[in-house]
């Protein structure tokens, strides 16, 4: 409406309605008459504005070449009509603008879940390195007896079987954790770039859940939380591996953030994988506090939680709905019972079809 001066930005800007009855009224609102862009030039000219509690939304124009073309009962019935698109284009809007926050809630709760899943791995792997530090450190020590015996030529048999014995146990401990930092390492390169960046590949679903519960150990370790992972070999599945990394992410940390009481001691999240036909069904469960059936039937609506005081954005169950039906093309049921822990069945399809 910038620019040269018209009618559309008289209506808009002003919040006045603008009605020609001939060419000449338009220096009532204009300091020139226009001349038309394309076709005969118009002589009547309404313009009404949409307004809503008066916040101006747009405006709606009718224009005809005749004189005198509208009359004052067509005009009324315009007004009451510009009421109504008025109030649906501003729910279009607040629809717009709230599709919008989720998506930005959403890529947060991604964003903070990788933010975790960084630290959890670096402080897994500080665990694995500094036994290697331990080990290493101590070798060199023992090494370095062992040169000093021998220049003073004061080795004996006994000590250097005892050195032989301790470089073994050393060596053992360096390529233990050294590899266990590897797969770590390895484990989270997998999933990282899967979380980042989203495509579609033929994975051995089995192994790949392994390597995301590897990643997430640290997390099961804080909330004294076993694990039952079952799983057939080679259960081959082409999907967004980056997608299964957050389902199955979101999916124990949920369990872990909410599904246990403080005071519970025996605490189990089982995990399932079988093949049906063309599909996957993933049986999902824990054994914590469960639901009653009234906050159960909105568990899968977005923002709610019951732990809104603890900072919780009530996303996660959300998510993962959104993940399964959505991107995974999926179904996916969920049953519980206050007391009685929480359960999901998941069925993807074993082939994704392409958008």
């Amino acid at each position: 409406l910038a620019g040269n001066p018209n009618l559309a930005a008289v209506c808009f800007n002003e919040q006045r309605e603008v009605w020609t009855h001939q060419r000449q009224d338009f220096l009532q609102y204009l300091p020139a008459i226009p001349h038309p862009m394309v076709g005969e030039p118009m002589q009547s000219v309404l313009y009404l504005p949409l307004t809503v509690k008066g916040e101006q939304v747009g405006c709606l124009t009718l224009q005809s070449p005749q004189q005198h073309a509208f009359q004052n009962a067509q005009v009324d019935l315009l007004r009451t009509l510009c009421s109504t698109i008025a109030i649906a284009v501003a729910n279009a809007n607040v629809v717009a603008r709230l599709q919008q926050t989720r998506q930005q809630l959403v890529m947060q709760e991604k964003m903070a879940s990788l933010g975790g899943l960084v630290a959890g791995v670096a402080h897994e792997i500080n665990t694995p390195l500094g036994i290697c530090v331990t080990a290493a450190s101590h070798l060199r020590h023992e090494l370095q007896q062992l040169a000093e015996a021998q220049q003073a030529r004061r080795l004996t048999v006994q000590q250097f079987s005892d050195f032989l014995a301790s470089a073994e146990s050393s060596s053992e401990m360096l390529v233990a954790n050294t590899q266990r930092a590897a797969s770590l390492v390895q484990s989270f390169k997998q999933v990282a770039v899967d979380k980042a960046a989203i495509q579609v590949r033929e994975l051995d679903l089995g192994q790949y859940f392994a390597e995301v519960l590897q990643t997430l150990q640290p997390e099961l370790g804080k909330a004294r939380c076993q694990l039952d992972y079952q799983s057939p070999a080679a259960l081959w599945l082409t999907a967004d591996a980056g997608i299964l990394a957050q389902l199955l992410t979101h999916l124990v940390m949920n369990s872990v953030q909410h599904a246990f009481l403080p005071q519970q001691q025996q605490r189990l999240i089982t995990l399932v994988l079988n093949q049906q036909g063309q599909q996957l069904l993933i049986q999902y469960s824990d054994n914590g506090q469960g639901m009653p059936a009234e906050q159960l039937s909105r568990l899968f609506e977005p923002f709610f939680t019951t732990k809104r005081h603890q900072g919780f954005s009530g996303l996660g169950s959300h998510i993962v709905y959104n993940l399964v039906t959505v991107e995974l093309q999926g179904n996916i049921q969920v049953r519980s019972e206050a007391g009685k822990g929480l359960s999901y069945r998941i069925l993807l399809p074993l082939q994704r079809k392409l958008d």
